[in-house]
């Protein structure tokens, strides 16, 4: 059924999440599993979790390097 492969998906993804320590190209794959597990939780259940969501959005993803190149830093003339 398709809960129990959900369950097998967030679990291997929640247990590999600390690779992206060392292995920084794991970040965005792994960053988009445990957000989309995430947004299942709170689409799901009325728990508090949107913080966990956003924390998790900002360490996985490289969202410096996206607002930067989206709204380049103007300099003083």
């Amino acid at each position: 059924p398709i809960t129990q492969a959900l369950q097998v998906v967030t679990l291997i993804a929640e247990t590999a999440a600390i690779l992206a320590l060392p292995f920084p190209r794991l970040r965005i794959p792994l960053g988009l599993l445990l957000c989309g597990f995430y947004v299942g939780v709170l689409t799901t259940f009325p728990y508090g979790f949107i913080f966990n969501l956003l924390l998790t959005a900002a360490y996985y993803f490289p969202l410096e390097d996206w607002l930067l190149r989206r709204f380049p830093a103007r300099t003083a003339s």
